[in-house]
């Protein structure tokens, strides 16, 4: 009888194929297989965590929100200082409409790994969501200034900053947007947006 660790290779390599012929069905199976491995908690735990979070991936990919913060809060289980694990979960939290809920959750992962671009980003919108907008805007602009080329965020910042009344701050990040990707209408709607909001607030 193969050993734990060859078993858990070879159910992980036909859940990959199944993925890439995309069976998310198949696959999840296959995953869930993984995790009912007896002994797996105590002698491979990585192997655990990283089958639920595979499962979770198929989950929100089919709508099955649930499912997939089942699974992520067992991975927690597992490995509670990850704080990939705590971006995941606030993500899920956030797609729910939970901003309080999310917030936290970036926050820890924040906790975890303080200079972590992504991580500061989604704390400031989060943040900016429950209602502390000049804070998330600072912490989103903390995230800018270690990656000043994420094109996302410099949308979420442009309607921060919009909201709040700066209007030429806003511009300024969607002018670096539309810089870095050209090609996409949804920057330049949202800057013919921003501008027309500013103008009717101009007096005449």
């Amino acid at each position: 009888m193969p050993d734990l660790s060859s078993r858990i290779k070879k159910l992980f390599a036909s859940a990959q194929q199944q993925l890439r012929r995309k069976n998310s069905d198949k696959a999840a199976t296959l995953f869930l297989e993984v995790i009912g491995l007896p002994g797996i908690e105590q002698a491979e735990p990585l192997a655990l965590e990283s089958a639920r979070v595979a499962l979770a991936e198929i989950y929100v990919r089919s709508q099955k929100i649930e499912l997939a913060e089942y699974h992520i809060n067992k991975a927690l289980a597992v490995s509670p200082g990850e704080p990939d694990l705590h971006r995941r979960l606030g993500q899920l939290y956030g797609y729910q409409g939970d901003f309080p809920a999310a917030a936290k959750q970036f926050l820890r992962a924040v906790e975890l790994e303080p200079h972590h671009p992504e991580y500061l980003h989604l704390l400031g919108w989060a943040t900016f969501m429950v209602g502390d907008q000049k804070q998330g805007r600072k912490l989103m602009e903390e995230s800018y200034n270690l990656d000043e080329a994420n094109v996302p965020l410099l949308s979420d910042l442009a309607l921060a900053c919009s909201e709040l009344g700066d209007t030429s701050a806003a511009l300024k990040y969607l002018d670096r947007a539309i810089e870095l990707d050209p090609k996409n209408q949804l920057w330049q709607s949202q800057r013919e947006r921003i501008g027309a909001k500013a103008n009717r607030k101009k007096p005449s």
